[in-house]
């Protein structure tokens, strides 16, 4: 499993953005309502999603079968802070 990292930043045109990555992959989203950690874990949680996705994709799972059957990026993690970004790690 890979650890995730989140990191808030803003564009040379002022807007916001939040970035999740970890070794297979990123993504970079604009930030809804949610602030502080709670904007972090939404991220990472987006990403485990689409790499869900894509796996089910790859393997040809049903999309009414469970993700945790056939991706482990279905499984929680916990969130901790670093000086400028989070870390999430899943925990089973």
């Amino acid at each position: 499993m890979q650890a995730i990292e989140t990191t808030f930043y803003y564009t040379y045109g002022g807007s916001a953005r939040i970035k999740a990555n970890c070794e297979r992959g990123k993504i970079i989203l604009h930030p809804n309502e949610l602030s502080g950690e709670a904007v972090h874990i939404w991220a990472a949680k987006k990403l485990c999603e689409k790499f869900a996705e894509e796996d089910r994709i790859k393997w040809g799972f049903d999309k009414e079968i469970e993700p945790s059957v056939y991706s482990t990026w279905a499984k929680p993690f916990i969130t901790g802070g670093l000086k400028r970004s989070y870390v999430h790690v899943f925990c089973s």
